[in-house]
């Protein structure tokens, strides 16, 4: 029995929905995968309990300075004024409701790439810099400027730290 043209597109639209559904699945299954292997293999040198007490000197002079300032931009001017400890490698400044990208508040060199896993307030991850490869210590935090205005920011730490 041979099969006329509907059917064939009808058999062809179902297989090919079979492929993609298929597909479907085996990427969202590989992205649980990978989640699942992050958070397994979360350092604890990263973990929020163990990173934010490690660093507290750095996050309460910059929560003083967010504090202190009366805007996002007077905040990132102050933020790349400080003299920062060399373990400091990055500190990113937005308002805290934005969904834009991260304003450099400091950068101490530039990279090419970067890769990161966050979880919980804290990460972990690496730079590919001008002067190598840096692994690093996420911190993510949030604070009110003097005025009421809620700033994030997010902290990279030289982990461990270079000389």
């Amino acid at each position: 029995m041979s099969m006329s043209n509907g059917q064939r597109v009808l058999v062809g639209c179902g297989i090919a929905f079979l492929a993609v559904a298929g597909g479907f699945v085996l990427m969202i299954g590989g992205c649980f995968g990978m989640l699942a292997h992050g958070l397994a293999n979360f350092p604890a040198y990263a973990k929020v309990e163990v990173a934010g007490p490690a660093n507290k000197d750095v996050t309460d002079r910059i929560n003083k300075i967010i504090v202190e300032s009366t805007s996002l931009g007077q905040a990132q001017q102050k933020l790349g004024a400080e003299e920062w400890p060399p373990k400091v490698l990055y500190i990113g400044i937005k308002l805290d409701e934005s969904e834009g990208t991260m304003k450099d508040g400091f950068k101490r060199m530039p990279w090419t790439s970067n890769s990161e896993f966050r979880a919980n307030g804290s990460g972990y991850g690496s730079l590919d810099t001008t002067v190598g490869k840096k692994d690093i210590i996420i911190i993510d935090r949030s604070q009110d400027t003097g005025n009421g205005i809620a700033l994030k920011y997010e902290l990279y730490i030289e982990h461990p730290p270079g000389p």
